[in-house]
């Protein structure tokens, strides 16, 4: 009752609207310039392949199809595996938050490490559940997660760091970008190739474990190097190109407004 009091609104995630890059391209598809307050390409969930999502679903949450918000058996397991890491150095320690929870905690709520606020979490969590469909939680988790490299939601980060689009990505790229929420900076596999490299065979592995990737799979993927495009990839903007960026920008923000042409997604 009291965690319950001045309680956000779960409808507003329902409702809600993140901010989307704009891009300018020539008339032969290249990409000449982009705008964002967040540099985030909004992808449908129909369209984000089953490896990436599957990616996901085994580092963050595998029983995310099979609970209502919150998976207290998911609770109790990483309890289990926590003891031993602390009273015998055995595995790692992982996390009981659903994918669920965390859109819950990255747009209603805090990083505060509260019981209050863990409380809200979980409440605020059971009420999406009811509201969403699993298929739009998932969208919502997949577009809005920050994923290093000033990179949010999958689409952007997969261009960020292998230059692909989601479509092109195999296994050991979609589980790279998977193993990034835990820690975007730290295991940021331009800065810390190794640590990147050690939690995305640990993706694998959980994709193997929960039958996403056949033993086949992850043999060939985890023996794969870890490699990703320099971030000097970006091509320098050729000469006369910022100046008609700059016209277009000028043009569409008299007509839409200076906000939504930096968050709107145009393109």
């Amino acid at each position: 009752f009291y965690a319950s009091k001045d309680l956000p609104v779960a409808q507003s995630i329902k409702d809600y609207k993140t901010s989307f890059t704009t891009r300018i391209y020539s008339s032969d598809g290249i990409l000449l310039n982009s705008y964002s307050i967040e540099n985030r390409i909004f992808v449908p969930i129909s369209e984000i392949p089953d490896i990436v999502k599957n990616a996901f679903l085994a580092a963050e949450d595998a029983n995310f199809y099979h609970h209502g918000g919150i998976d207290f058996a998911g609770i109790l397991k990483a309890s289990y595996k926590n003891f031993l890491f602390f009273a015998f150095k055995e595995g790692q320690l992982v996390g009981a938050s659903t994918i669920t929870q965390q859109v819950v905690k990255n747009i209603l709520l805090t990083n505060e490490r509260t019981i209050t606020r863990k409380i809200k979490e979980i409440i605020l969590s059971i009420e999406l559940s009811k509201m969403l469909t699993k298929d739009e939680v998932l969208e919502i988790y997949l577009n809005h997660i920050y994923l290093g490299s000033s990179a949010y939601g999958v689409m952007a980060a997969s261009i960020e760091y292998f230059g692909k689009n989601l479509k092109d990505l195999n296994a050991e790229e979609a589980a790279v970008l998977a193993a990034l929420p835990k820690a975007p900076s730290d295991i940021n596999p331009r800065r810390r190739k190794d640590r990147a490299l050690e939690r995305r065979n640990w993706v694998l592995a959980r994709m193997q474990e929960n039958r996403f990737i056949s033993p086949v799979e992850y043999k060939i993927a985890v023996e794969a190097p870890l490699v990703v495009i320099p971030q000097s990839h970006v091509k320098p903007v050729i000469n006369g190109v910022n100046t008609f960026s700059d016209y277009i920008k000028s043009s569409l923000s008299s007509v839409y407004g200076s906000e939504a042409f930096f968050s709107g997604g145009y393109f």
